[in-house]
């Protein structure tokens, strides 16, 4: 299983890549502020008794992939040096 796991993650990364160029501090930034309103959303779904739902959830990566995807854009089309 191990191995499997690091070529799923090498071909991501790989393809991440290629997709958007030199990866900037700032997408690690904006990656890790991510990563903690999302677990603090759960943290807070949990504490209040509410529970995990599916469609919150969905809805809840939707933003975030969205926010990143925006973010992701501009900065290929500057760092490109194909004209648009």
């Amino acid at each position: 299983m191990q191995p499997h796991f690091g070529f799923v993650c090498a071909l991501f990364g790989s393809v991440i890549t290629f997709a958007f160029g030199i990866w900037p501090e700032s997408l690690t930034l904006l990656l890790v502020l991510m990563a903690i309103d999302y677990l603090t959303g759960v943290i807070a779904a949990l504490r209040e008794g509410e529970g995990l739902h599916s469609n919150t959830g969905f809805w809840a990566w939707l933003k975030r992939g969205s926010c990143f995807s925006l973010f992701c854009l501009p900065t290929e089309w500057t760092c490109s040096s194909a004209p648009i």
